[in-house]
Order: C-alpha cells, then structure tokens, then sequence
C-alpha cells in the first residue's frame, strides 16, 4: 500500500501473507519493519502515518480464485474489486 502526496510516493503497508495479516502501530513509539520489495520482506511505514486533503492510498492485490471463475458471493476478492481507493474526508 502506498500513500502518494503530490509526486512523493511512499510504501506504507507492504504483506503477502493473506493466512497471517501483517499487523503494524503507526506512531511516534513504534518502529516497524521496513519493506523489502526484493526479498519479498514484509514491512511498512515507521511513526505517524498522517493524511492531508489531497493524498490518495494505491493498493495492489493478487486474486487467487480455486473456483470455477464464480465469486462464492459479492464480497469475494476479484481483479476487478481489487482496486485504488482515495480517502473520503
């Protein structure tokens, strides 16, 4: 996940464990585990993950669907529900 504030984009929350969510305190006394594209290292932002008028959250996600291309119901993760999101204030 990564928050984007004009041309600055920064990782925020990165997992890939959906059976084990990567859980991560976003404050001033906490350091959490930096990110590690290359390794596949899950990690995120360290201290406090502030949002101004204007800055947009990106997510990606992978859809691994065992099915026969049904979604089981209407909250079944898909690709075309898996998508970018912009805060509403």
């Amino acid at each position: 996940m990564t928050r984007i504030r004009g041309t600055q984009r920064d990782v925020i929350y990165d997992a890939n464990k959906w059976d084990e969510p990567l859980l991560l305190d976003y404050s001033s006394t906490v350091t959490n585990k930096a990110p590690d594209p290359a390794t596949g290292g899950e990690g995120g932002w360290n201290g406090i993950l502030d949002l101004m008028t204007g800055d947009k959250i990106e997510w990606t996600c992978d859809v691994n669907n065992t099915t026969d291309g049904t979604p089981a119901s209407p909250t079944t993760p898909t690709p075309a529900r898996c998508a970018s999101s912009t805060p509403k204030r």
